[in-house]
C-alpha cells in the first residue's frame, strides 16, 4: 500500500514537520527551534515562536 505519514512535533522547544512514505522512505523534516536570549524556555514565548513558524515549517516540509 503506497501512503504518507505526517508528524508535527510541537514541544517545549521545538516546532517540526515530517512527512515519510509508507515504505519509511524520509520526505522531509523540518524544525524550527526557540532558543530564548537567556533565563531558559518561557512559555508564552515558547508558544508565540511556535504560532510565528508554524506555516513556513509546514510549507518547507
Amino acid at each position: 500500500m503506497d501512503g504518507y505519514c505526517l508528524g508535527i512535533e510541537s514541544t517545549a522547544d521545538d516546532f517540526s514537520v515530517g512527512i515519510v512514505t509508507f515504505k519509511g522512505e524520509i520526505l522531509a523534516n523540518v524544525i524550527s527551534a526557540y532558543m530564548p536570549p537567556e533565563g531558559g524556555i518561557h512559555p508564552r514565548e515558547a508558544a508565540r515562536h511556535h504560532a510565528e513558524v508554524a506555516n513556513k515549517v509546514l510549507e518547507e516540509a
